[in-house]
């Protein structure tokens, strides 16, 4: 995607939700993308930790091909940001963050 696509991706896609409307997706995965240091002392049971550092690393690749919700999130919103950013700019799909 060039810089105008994800522009017109950003403008277009209601990516940023809020905790009710992440409770009424199914089949949602929700990714924590913290360090692990920082997911070990708090996370929601549910959430898997995928760290931005690692986010393009090889052994996550099936999680983003899934045909489901992904719901990013991260204690520092500009990161989750940061990150649908850079996995809608590879094609991923069913991307969201939550605030």
């Amino acid at each position: 995607m060039t810089a105008k696509d994800i522009h017109k991706e950003v403008i277009k896609t209601n990516y940023v939700l809020n905790d009710s409307a992440v409770s009424k997706l199914e089949n949602r995965a929700l990714i924590d993308i913290r360090e692990p240091e920082q997911y070990i002392i708090s996370h929601d049971p549910k959430a898997i930790n995928i760290p931005l550092s690692s986010i393009l690393n090889e052994e996550y690749q099936e999680i983003w091909r899934k045909d489901q919700p992904k719901i990013l999130q991260s204690n520092d919103p500009v990161k989750a940001h940061e990150a649908w950013m850079l996995l809608t700019q590879l094609g991923i799909k069913g991307l969201f963050v939550i605030e």
